[in-house]
């Protein structure tokens, strides 16, 4: 089996519970990692005992036009997403992950929106049961993958067993504070990316 390869920008504190997601896992491998401070990728590789093949970049925008990735997860702080996302769009990415809020403004949730529908690219934001949030899944069901812990463990739950190998079935925690939650949000981007 072909793996997905992932790319991940940035390198701060959330790295070290989405990276768990993609740790010792037969279905994807990450490939590249992006910081402004190569330090920071350096001892993440290190930290996770990652593979030392991982290319490290400073720049997103050389990493997304020199890396052929599948997975892209986007780990800055929130002024970056758009910027970034509409960037990555723009390449032969099947999923792209920004962690919640989406961005700083509607304008830019749409333009987000758009140009990932425009290029087939499924758009996952992580995002939690607050009562906002539930308006904002509802406002931005039918253009994107906006998931509540509870809406993915309950997708989660649906998939084949081939696919699903974490037990969430009891647990109600937030896709960011569980590790089985970044192992869920994985799973759903690869699903999603290979059932189009």
């Amino acid at each position: 089996m072909v793996k997905l390869k992932v790319g991940i920008i940035g390198c701060g504190v959330i790295f070290n519970l989405n990276v768990l997601g993609y740790l010792d896992d037969d279905d994807a491998e990450i490939t590249c990692l992006c910081d402004n401070r190569n330090k920071n990728a350096e001892e993440k590789v290190n930290k996770f005992n990652l593979s030392s093949e991982i290319r490290i970049y400073r720049n997103y925008e050389e990493m997304l036009d020199s890396e052929e990735i599948d997975i892209l997860e986007i780990l800055l702080p929130h002024h970056l997403h758009s910027e970034v996302t509409l960037y990555a769009a723009q390449k032969e990415i099947k999923g792209i992950s920004v962690q919640k809020p989406m961005a700083n403004s509607i304008e830019e949730c749409d333009r987000m929106i758009k140009a990932c529908k425009k290029n087939k690219i499924k758009l996952l934001i992580n995002t939690n049961m607050l009562p906002g949030t539930v308006l904002g899944n509802q406002v931005f069901a039918d253009e994107t993958m906006i998931l509540s812990s509870r809406q993915a463990r309950d997708n989660f739950q649906k998939l084949p067993a081939t696919i699903r190998n974490v037990d969430c079935s009891n647990c109600a925690s937030c896709v960011i504070q569980c590790p089985n939650g970044v192992e869920v949000q994985k799973r759903l981007i690869r699903v999603q990316s290979l059932l189009g």
